[in-house]
């Protein structure tokens, strides 16, 4: 109990610090709009997930032929890509992409063909795919939420000059605030 009473010291500092609540504040006004802007993203994912499955998926492969339990696995073989053979594998793959986490030689280049002298040729269809999810994804959305956060801060520190404005002059008689007063 005594060790958690020392913990509450620092949420004193918070009153102290005028600039760190203003950072506190902003910050827990923002996890709504955030969190929005991550489902979202997340539903961008999904849609390009899904249609990774449909478009590199190719087949899959049983684990065990005659089990009950019998989970889908990808086939390592010429029809499928291991990254795309089910949802999961592609919405993971698909994140992936989105962090920019080594997609370009482990995940694009998967679905790299070859031509007849056995040269990796690029497949237009893969390219479009995973540079509008790049654009969509890394770009867009990623920038939302920038924005989200950035316009939060704003609000919440635009308010908190206004509580110091109010406070002065009720402090203060001789002290008149204005709309056009400086910031």
């Amino acid at each position: 109990p005594l060790r958690a009473g020392r913990v509450l010291r620092a949420v004193r500092l918070l009153k102290k610090l005028g600039s760190l609540r203003v950072i506190v504040q902003a910050m827990l006004a923002s996890v709504i709009p955030v969190a929005n802007s991550f489902l979202l993203l997340g539903l961008v994912t999904m849609i390009y997930a899904s249609l990774a499955v449909n478009i590199f998926g190719g087949k899959v492969c049983y684990e065990i032929p005659g089990r009950r339990s019998a989970h889908l696995l990808p086939c390592l073989g010429d029809d499928g890509n291991p990254y795309f053979a089910k949802f999961s594998t592609a919405l993971l793959s698909m994140f992936q992409v989105c962090t920019g986490d080594a997609w370009a030689s482990d995940i694009m280049r998967s679905t790299f063909t070859e031509d007849a002298v056995g040269r990796a040729q690029v497949n237009p269809a893969a390219a479009v795919f995973f540079v509008s999810y790049m654009l969509v994804a890394s770009v867009v959305l990623i920038n939302i939420v920038i924005a989200v956060l950035l316009d939060e801060f704003l609000t919440t520190l635009a308010k908190a000059r206004e509580e110091d404005q109010v406070m002065l002059a009720y402090k203060n008689p001789h002290f008149d605030v204005h709309v056009l007063d400086a910031l």
